[in-house]
């Protein structure tokens, strides 16, 4: 402070006698402005801290291991719903996220050939109901029945040809060049399928011709005829999912409009089709029918031997019939046999599934479970019934079960989980696992450091903290062994207490470091 004084005086010396004046006063006020600013200023104290200290859970200190392993989250109840028969998605009843009940239709695929022919077996189921409930019919009647059903069934099985001849050269020859030759070629990129294409497409050139010589002739076996138009129409069908399948495949090199356009085409025809299998199927039921009408007027509606009548043996064949129409329509209707939450929607409105796609995932979400896999060392650090918790969370999950055999696909254990309530975990989600194997002495007691024991007289203890201050547990203590000692009683594996009780006091205010 004087030194700059000092400097100051000589530097107003060196003025001239007026401005020195000036610069005289000027310094002075200065002076007096610093001093009176000093009176204000306040005087620093010193403060006292509160000490810091670590705490650790008991097993933890006591030289846990842990090791980790990836697990993922499942709903305890969940069902894949996946199609069972190929077809276009016409509607879709649900949502992702939505709540649906058991037995609620989820998808519907196209079905209205499969109820044309619900509706055909029930009209044949009734029929044969009718007959078995006649007592008496002749055999002239019988005879004359025959002669009626075959001729409507000739009918049929020509009106069939027509159509199934029609569909193939309007919709499926679309498709080849030079159909009706022997050079046949396909028009679109087979992706590896031309040449399956193109031979399916020439035999179905030699059935179509063989439909047409029959369908021209009276006689014949009409049973016969009828169950190979059926074939011959399943084979047409045949060719038109193949066809759908190399349009719709990526690679195929169609653009998405056009692509959609061919497909819409082939499954109209796709539909007519199965129109037509309906008919024949129902012709040769209806001939079925009348031979065995005439067969219970033979024998007067039963035999003498007491076997089952002709009648009732009808009315269990339309019966079948029947029954089977009716699963061919239900496996167009997707139901969920769970009560739960849509947790995904694969398809959209449109779509052409195949059988065994995916459709939907319907889960029970208030139950989670965790699926881990485990290696040999994680297998033997882990029991039925052991709590393991879980990384960055409170959450913990109790081991429900575990593979007695290695998985040979994978290498390894699996292991299920079941997580506690109220967890914020959702289906989908990966957690690491953190299993902990807390080291004991022989008699399985816990070993601690002697910094985090408090010897006083007549008592031993930890501290714990809370709200900021140290609490103290009294322990039961073992044997002491270097710098450890065994905690036979007082804290559990999981009581979180300070590593370093030196120095440190019951109820003192302190502040916990990581």
């Amino acid at each position: 402070m004087f030194r700059i004084f000092n400097n100051v005086s000589d530097f107003i010396n060196k003025l001239r006698p007026r401005t020195k004046l000036i610069g005289t006063l000027l310094v002075g006020m200065a002076i007096i402005l610093f001093f009176r600013s000093g009176e204000n200023m306040p005087i620093a104290t010193p403060t006292a801290s509160t000490p810091l200290v670590k705490v650790e859970e008991a097993g933890r200190l006591a030289g846990v291991k842990s090791s980790e392993l990836l697990a993922t989250v499942f709903p305890l109840e969940q069902v894949d719903l996946t199609a069972d028969t190929s077809g276009r998605v016409v509607r879709v009843n649900t949502k992702l996220g939505a709540k649906v009940a058991a037995g609620a239709v989820i998808v519907e695929l196209e079905n209205a050939a499969e109820r044309a022919q619900v509706l055909q077996a029930e009209g044949a189921y009734e029929a044969a109901l009718a007959a078995a409930t006649t007592d008496s019919i002749s055999l002239r009647e019988a005879e004359n029945n025959i002669v009626t059903v075959t001729k409507q069934a000739r009918t049929t099985y020509s009106d069939s040809y027509t159509t199934v001849s029609t569909i193939t050269r309007t919709i499926i020859d679309d498709f080849y060049a030079n159909a009706e030759s022997g050079f046949i070629g396909l028009r679109i990129d087979g992706k590896g399928m031309t040449t399956s294409l193109n031979s399916s497409r020439i035999s179905l050139r030699t059935l179509l011709s063989a439909w047409q010589q029959d369908t021209e002739r009276v006689a014949g076996a009409i049973e016969i005829q009828l169950e190979t138009g059926i074939e011959t129409t399943k084979s047409t069908i045949a060719l038109i999912d193949s066809l759908i399948i190399a349009i719709t495949n990526r690679d195929s090199g169609l653009s998405e409009e056009v692509s959609q356009e061919y497909v819409r085409d082939l499954n109209g025809g796709r539909t007519g089709l199965l129109a037509v299998i309906t008919n024949l199927t129902s012709a040769s039921a209806a001939i079925a029918n009348a031979v065995e009408i005439r067969n219970r007027a033979e024998v007067a509606g039963s035999t003498r031997d007491g076997n089952v009548s002709a009648a009732d043996a009808g009315v269990k064949q339309a019966l079948g019939i029947l029954r089977s129409a009716e699963a061919n329509l239900a496996k167009t209707i997707i139901r969920t046999p769970i009560a739960g939450v849509v947790n995904t929607v694969a398809i959209r409105t449109g779509d052409y599934v195949s059988p065994g796609q995916r459709l939907a995932v319907i889960a029970n979400n208030g139950g989670l479970e965790l699926v881990s896999y485990l290696g040999e060392s994680d297998r033997s650090r882990i029991n039925i019934g052991m709590i393991v918790r879980l990384r960055n969370s409170s959450t913990t999950a109790t081991v429900r079960d575990v593979s007695p055999a290695v998985d040979r696909a994978t290498g390894k254990f699996e292991a299920r989980l079941v997580v506690d309530q109220g967890s914020a975990l959702t289906p989908g989600d990966v957690v690491q696992l953190i299993i902990d194997v807390i080291p004991t002495s022989e008699t399985g007691i816990l070993r601690l450091p002697l910094t985090a024991i408090k010897f006083n007289a007549g008592e031993t203890t930890v501290f714990i903290v809370e709200d900021g201050k140290l609490r103290s547990l009294p322990v039961t203590i073992g044997e002491i062994s270097n710098d450890t000692v065994e905690i036979l009683s007082g804290i559990e594996p999981t009581t979180r207490i300070v590593t370093d009780v030196r120095g440190k006091s019951n109820g003192s205010s302190v502040t916990i470091v990581d």
